[in-house]
C-alpha cells in the first residue's frame, strides 16, 4: 500500500476515534435519567390547586376547578371524583394516614377572602369529611406531614376588607386528636413558596414575589425543637413554583423546584438542591413553561400537572401532564450552581471545545508527516 494513502487512513481513523458521543445515561428502570415524557392530561385545565398522593395514585384537588380527578401512573388515565365540598383556590393538600387534607385557600366567591377550611378526602370511600378549622386563616401557603402531624407555614393572612399581607405563622393540625396548635413564626413571612420535608426537618423555599420584595432564603424548621434556622439563596427565587424531594440511588437527598413565575412570567426552570452539600445545580426545563402548577412522586418519577402559561389577559390554564425522570446515577448535579444574576447556563452534552483542539493537532500533525514523507521520496 503506498505510504500516503496509509497515513490517510492513520488520520481519519485518529480523528474519528477523538468524537465523543454523549450517551443517555438510563434509570434503573430504563427510562433516561434527567428527561421528560408527556402523558394523558388531566379532565380539567387548572390553576391554584394542589396534588397528593395515596397509595401509588395522585389526586389533583381544588384550584380553579371544584372536580377532584385521580391519576393512575400504570394505566395513564385520569377519573372524576368526589368534588372538594368547599371550592377554593390557593390551598394546600398533604397525605397523612392515606388520607387526604385540604386546608386554607381562597372562597371562590370572595378571590382576595382567605379561609380556614380544613376537609378530609378518604379515596378509598370517595368522600369528604369537615374537620377543625385552622386557628388562622389564610391562603398561599404550604403544608407538609412529619411524623403524622401537618405543618402550615406562610400564606397571605385577611387584615381588613379585600386586604391581605404574608403571614409568618406556623401552625400544626394532629389529625388524631383533630386539634391545633401554634408553633414557633418564620423568620420570614412567605407567600406562593413551595416547601418539602427531609427527616424531621421541613424546608421553606424562597418565592419572588414582587409586591412585598419577599427576598429570603431557604428557610429550615425543626419539628423536634420547634426551631427555624436560614439555609442559602437559589440561584433564581420563583414564585407560584412547586417542589418534592428524591432519594437517589446512592441515598441522596436532592430538592426539585419545578417552574414558576407570575403577573405575565412562566418559567420552565428546573433547579435543584443538594442540602447535604449546600450545592445547587439545574436539571432538563420542562417541555410546558407555567407557574400555579402542582407536583407529585410516585415511584421516583414526578408528575408535573397543569398551571398556568402565558395566552390570554390573565394566561391560560393547563391541564398538561408531564413526567420527569430524576438523577438516579450521576455523582454530582448536572451544572454547577451560577450567581444569583447571572442566567442559568444550558449544560454542554459533550466538551466541544476540546473535541475541536484535537481534532486541529491531529490534523497539523498528518500534514506534517504528509510534508515530511514526500521529501523523503525526492
Amino acid at each position: 500500500m503506498d505510504k500516503t494513502v496509509a497515513l490517510l487512513l492513520v488520520l481519519v481513523f485518529l480523528t474519528a476515534s477523538c468524537i465523543v458521543i454523549a450517551e443517555p445515561v438510563l434509570s434503573s428502570d430504563g427510562i433516561t435519567e434527567n428527561s421528560w415524557t408527556t402523558l394523558a392530561s388531566m379532565l380539567a385545565p387548572r390553576g391554584g390547586f394542589d396534588a397528593s398522593v395515596v397509595d401509588g395514585k395522585i389526586y389533583a384537588i381544588g384550584g380553579t376547578s371544584n372536580i377532584s380527578e385521580e391519576y393512575d401512573p400504570t394505566t395513564n388515565t385520569w377519573a372524576a371524583k368526589a368534588a372538594i365540598p368547599t371550592g377554593r383556590t390557593g390551598l394546600a393538600t398533604v397525605t397523612v394516614q392515606n388520607k387526604i387534607y385540604a386546608i386554607g385557600g381562597n372562597a371562590d366567591e370572595y378571590p382576595w377572602m382567605p379561609i380556614a377550611a380544613n376537609e378530609v378526602y378518604d379515596p378509598y370511600t370517595n368522600t369528604w369529611a369537615t374537620k377543625a378549622e385552622m386557628p388562622t386563616a389564610r391562603s398561599q401557603m404550604c403544608a407538609d406531614n412529619v411524623n403524622d402531624l401537618i405543618y402550615v407555614t406562610g400564606g397571605f393572612k385577611l387584615i381588613g376588607p379585600n386586604h391581605v399581607e404574608p403571614s409568618n405563622k406556623t401552625e400544626a393540625y394532629n389529625p388524631i386528636t383533630n386539634t391545633w396548635t401554634t408553633k414557633a413564626e418564620m423568620p420570614y413571612a412567605a407567600v406562593d413558596h413551595s416547601s418539602v420535608v427531609f427527616g424531621d426537618k421541613i424546608y421553606v423555599l424562597p418565592s419572588d414575589d414582587p409586591r412585598y420584595d419577599a427576598k429570603f432564603p431557604i428557610q429550615i424548621y425543626d419539628t423536634i425543637t420547634d426551631s427555624w434556622s436560614l439555609g442559602s439563596f437559589p440561584p433564581t427565587e420563583q414564585s407560584n413554583a412547586d417542589a418534592v424531594t428524591i432519594l437517589d440511588e446512592k441515598g441522596r437527598g436532592l430538592i426539585y423546584i419545578f417552574g414558576g413565575g407570575g403577573y405575565g412570567t412562566y418559567s420552565d426552570l428546573v433547579q435543584i438542591f443538594d442540602p447535604a452539600n449546600d450545592v445547587w445545580g439545574v436539571g432538563s426545563p420542562m417541555p410546558t413553561p407555567r407557574h400555579g402548577l402542582a407536583v407529585a412522586v410516585v415511584n421516583n418519577q414526578i408528575y408535573a400537572l397543569g398551571g398556568v402559561t402565558s395566552g390570554g389577559a390573565y394566561g391560560t390554564l393547563l391541564s398538561t401532564n408531564e413526567r420527569y425522570t430524576p438523577l438516579e446515577s450521576d455523582s454530582s448535579l448536572p451544572t454547577p450552581a451560577p450567581t444569583p444574576t447571572s442566567p442559568i447556563p444550558e449544560p454542554e452534552p459533550f466538551p466541544t471545545t476540546l473535541v475541536i483542539i484535537f481534532v486541529i493537532t491531529v490534523a497539523v500533525v498528518g500534514i506534517g508527516l504528509l510534508v515530511y514523507f514526500k521529501k523523503r521520496k525526492r
